[in-house]
């Protein structure tokens, strides 16, 4: 009898690790945060909803196309070589819009996260006046060691009133390493086919720390005005 409750419980353990990876579904317009965000019937609506949510490997975010969301959006947890965090949209329109409107410092923040693609979004972040270090996009590896694997692709980056100061100065796409504690650097890391419009001071930039040189560093494809 103890050897069937064994073998019960490895076939229940098998079971759990190799359950598939949710997706996850946000609809500004008929989404509801109390919803399992699951199926895009039952959609989250905020951004504060998504960004309690700690991602596993393989996970997939759909926002519903043609929808707005305002404030920040902060994704949680980190894939693997074999299973992507991937972001995107869902159904036929215009790409979903996240607008900072200037009340954070960046509407897209990927910071200590890894294995994350991220596309076809607009963001944007415009203020009533300028603010040093604002953003559209940033990637951020603070005292994280190796940050693998952050593709950014088809994002339209826009109307960031930053800082222009070159010692304060804001970004569209903004990627930087920090560490004090521990060394932190970029592995694989691509802004590609990204359309960056009316950013101040830079369109993409970048800001190194003291660890590592970061390695397979690639941007290529961008139109930046």
């Amino acid at each position: 009898m103890r050897s069937k409750i064994v073998q019960w419980a490895f076939v229940f353990m098998a079971m759990v690790v190799s359950s598939p990876a949710m997706d996850y579904f946000m609809d500004s317009d008929l989404g509801d945060d109390a919803n399992s965000g699951i199926s895009p019937t039952r959609a989250w609506r905020t951004l504060p909803r998504i960004n309690r949510q700690v991602f596993q490997p393989g996970a997939h975010i759909f926002f519903q196309a043609g929808t707005r969301y305002t404030g920040q959006f902060k994704p949680l947890g980190s894939g693997t070589v074999e299973a992507l965090i991937r972001v995107g949209q869902y159904g036929d329109g215009p790409v979903p819009r996240i607008d900072g409107e200037g009340r954070v410092l960046d509407t897209l923040l990927l910071r200590n996260v890894e294995f994350w693609e991220v596309k076809n979004l607009e963001i944007t972040n415009l203020g009533t006046n300028r603010e040093p270090w604002r953003t559209g996009v940033r990637v951020v590896a603070e005292n994280f060691g190796e940050m693998r694997h952050i593709h950014l692709r088809g994002l339209f980056v826009h109307d960031v009133n930053g800082d222009l100061r070159k010692s304060h100065e804001g970004c569209g796409i903004y990627f930087e390493t920090r560490g004090r504690r521990t060394t932190a650097f970029f592995d694989d890391l691509l802004v590609e086919n990204c359309h960056v419009l009316r950013t101040d001071r830079n369109g993409i930039c970048q800001r190194n720390g003291s660890g590592p040189h970061s390695t397979r560093v690639v941007i290529r494809g961008n139109l930046l005005e």
